[in-house]
């Protein structure tokens, strides 16, 4: 293949696993093979110290064999072609020795055989140590400037290549991701307290990522100085709009490992009892999107060789689909869905979670704080968690600002945590803004033995009833 990104080495491997997969072919019904490198570049930089560190390029193969009842992997960093197909004629016949009657059967999907490469603007790897690190001073600079409160501001920069192989008997994929991402943190003290805010940006993209606009700058520090004057809030059940960002936490956490099928396969989710059930009030859609373009959860095919594309996990409150991988989507019956996905060649394949977010709605903004006579706006969010077996969550809010007659106040609260049972607050969802955004950059979400996968969450303005404490 010409003109790609792919490096060399890999370009060399994607030519011969095809060869691979039919010698295992030859005693087993299904094989795949998938080759991850992965390198990247960390800086942190505050007013004391900078704290550079790199990731040297880590490079694997690993093999799915399927005999018509499980499944077995084993995985190496030789990709010598010799040596992979002498292993592959071992390990299929020792595999086909404990063969069972076929009891599943895989669809290796379409015909396919296509490389791609994801778009930026300034390649990170184009940018000189001393620039970049220049760069974030200058960033640094400009942002202590802006307030005589701000003690410290400090920046967490990332950037990688991601580079992947897909092959089984029908399909040739490969990838070239370049990621980039920015954390900004400013520290503000006055006689009262010490607080912190923070902002963020990046996702699959070039260095690009590291300018801000104006306006994003200033309403950073417009919220330090709110959180200046927080107090805490009664607890209690509160009429309240969410920010993007919020609604976002809010669909990674209500909609996240709980609709990941293997969750259905373990019977470690309760949202199983609810397929094709309303989980929601009527005017909600949420979706899982690892296409579209930039975002943090974003990539071309999955780590079992499906296409990314959109899953709508509700329609119009109704629960439809879940999030599979291959083990999963086979052993359940049920429509596979591009999110089978690895921390790496080393790690197991787990359905995961890519962008997730609420769907657009009809509303305003300005429509939706009208609607509030007394209540919160949600604007700042910081974590949250999920309890799939229970379906409770908690998401921790950073900035609550208060809301009398359809105009926001001054009167601010934090830090607050939004608890509930999720099929209750999302069936008071009553109004849903006309906008998407909020999307997350630089998340990274764990399951099992703590292997993380990037994704992003975000979403329009929501309306519902939160329990807030």
């Amino acid at each position: 293949m010409k003109d790609t990104n792919l490096p060399a080495e890999l370009l060399a491997i994607r030519s011969f696993l095809p060869e691979v997969i039919a010698v295992l072919e030859e005693h087993i019904p299904y094989a795949s093979a998938l080759v991850t490198e992965q390198s990247g570049f960390d800086l942190q930089v505050d007013s004391k110290q900078e704290v550079i560190s790199e990731k040297p390029p880590r490079r694997g193969i690993v093999f799915t064999l399927f005999n018509g009842r499980y499944f077995q992997e084993w995985a190496t960093d030789n990709l010598d072609k010799q040596y992979l197909l002498s292993k592959a004629k071992e390990m299929g016949k020792l595999f086909a020795d404990v063969q069972p009657e076929a009891q599943y059967t895989i669809d290796p999907g379409g015909a396919l055989d296509k490389h791609f490469d994801s778009q930026f603007e300034i390649d990170p790897d184009s940018i000189r140590l001393t620039d970049m690190v220049l760069a974030c001073k200058d960033l640094m600079e400009e942002v202590g400037k802006m307030d005589h409160k701000i003690v410290n501001v400090s920046i967490h920069y990332q950037d990688g290549k991601e580079y992947k192989v897909f092959a089984n008997r029908n399909r040739l994929l490969s990838s070239a991701l370049t990621l980039c991402g920015i954390q900004l943190v400013v520290i503000g003290y006055d006689k009262r307290s010490t607080q912190m805010n923070f902002i963020g940006s990046g996702g699959v993209t070039g260095f690009e990522a590291i300018r801000f606009k104006r306006a994003q700058l200033q309403e950073l520090i417009a919220d330090l100085n709110l959180l200046f004057e927080s107090s805490p809030l009664e607890p209690g059940d509160y009429p309240v709009v969410s920010s993007p960002e919020v609604s976002g936490i809010l669909a990674h956490e209500a909609f996240g490992h709980g609709v990941e099928l293997d969750m259905f396969a373990k019977r470690r989710a309760k949202a199983k009892q609810f397929m094709n059930k309303a989980v929601a009030a009527d005017l909600v859609d949420m979706y899982d999107d690892p296409s579209m373009p930039g975002l943090h959860g974003s990539y071309f095919f999955d780590d079992e060789g499906a296409v990314a594309a959109a899953t709508k996990i509700i329609d119009k409150g109704v629960l439809k689909q879940g999030l599979s991988d291959l083990r999963s989507a086979t052993v359940l019956g049920l429509p596979r869905t591009a999110n089978g996905r690895r921390e790496s060649f080393e790690r197991k394949v787990y359905a995961r979670m890519s962008n997730t977010f609420f769907g657009k709605g009809t509303s305003s903004f300005e429509d939706m704080l009208a609607a509030l006579d007394n209540g919160l706006y949600l604007k700042k969010s910081s974590s949250g968690m999920e309890d799939p077996k229970g379906w409770g969550i908690q998401v921790g809010i950073n900035l609550a600002q208060e809301v009398r007659k359809g105009k926001l106040t001054s009167k601010v609260y934090a830090p607050l945590t939004m608890t509930g049972y999720v099929p209750d607050l999302l069936h008071s969802i009553t109004m849903v803004g006309r906008e998407l955004g909020g999307f997350s950059s630089g998340g990274f979400c764990g399951k099992g033995h703590k292997e993380l996968v990037r994704v992003s969450s975000g979403g329009p303005h929501l309306k519902f009833t939160a329990r807030l404490g």
